[in-house]
């Protein structure tokens, strides 16, 4: 299973369309891939084939995980991107810089 960082959202009104997502180390302030452009759709398909995808904010060129990325389902069964855990004020999705 990989880990994935995501560092930019895309937003269409209120809806999120993209992220930018790369490989990670949790262990080192690097990346172990270029960072590239995913719909919001092949990030919830890594998440579902067991990857992990984290929210990350560079500070001082360190990568540190935010909150890890989860996957729901509307009623109708549509699915989209959750944060899970307690709320992390100011790192959630919205707060990703925009690309």
């Amino acid at each position: 299973m990989s880990v994935f960082g995501a560092t930019h959202a895309r937003f269409e009104g209120d809806k999120l369309t993209h992220l930018k997502v790369g490989l990670i180390d949790t262990t080192k302030p690097a990346w172990d891939s270029p960072m590239k452009e995913m719909l919001v759709l092949q990030v919830v398909d890594l998440i579902v084939g067991g990857d992990s995808v984290y929210l990350v904010q560079g500070v001082d060129g360190v990568y540190p995980p935010g909150q890890k990325l989860a996957v729901k389902a509307h009623s109708d069964g549509v699915e989209y991107l959750v944060e899970e855990g307690d709320p992390m004020p100011g790192r959630g999705i919205k707060n990703l810089p925009a690309f």
